[in-house]
């Protein structure tokens, strides 16, 4: 994971074999992980405009935390001549929420 500035919120890589997809997710589970999510959702337009797409938005509201994710679908791991191509996606979608959401999150209340 990557810290990103407030203890509970990271950003995570995620891979998943079964659905074939790649994730990034922004994980928010601090304390307070109802309120941050809602005070970034309140930031939704201007946040998926500095990432440059849409976002995932999952309030996940019957646990204690959310996620703001973006996937890419129909990867298959198996296939090592495509890793990295994959790892390439990886960093640049890491580097696009961190510099969209790092002085959010510093500014949560």
């Amino acid at each position: 994971y990557v810290a990103i500035g407030r203890t509970g919120i990271t950003i995570a890589p995620t891979l998943n074999t079964r659905d074939m997809r790649l994730g990034v997710e922004l994980s928010i589970g601090s304390l307070d992980a109802k309120l941050h999510y809602h005070a970034l959702l309140e930031q939704r337009k201007a946040i998926e405009a500095e990432f440059g797409m849409p976002l995932d938005w999952q309030e996940l509201p019957a646990k204690h935390m959310s996620r703001i994710a973006v996937w890419r679908i129909n990867c298959d791991l198996r296939v090592e001549s495509r890793w990295p191509e994959y790892a390439d996606w990886m960093i640049d979608m890491i580097l696009r929420m961190e510099a969209a959401f790092r002085h959010r999150v510093g500014a949560l209340p």
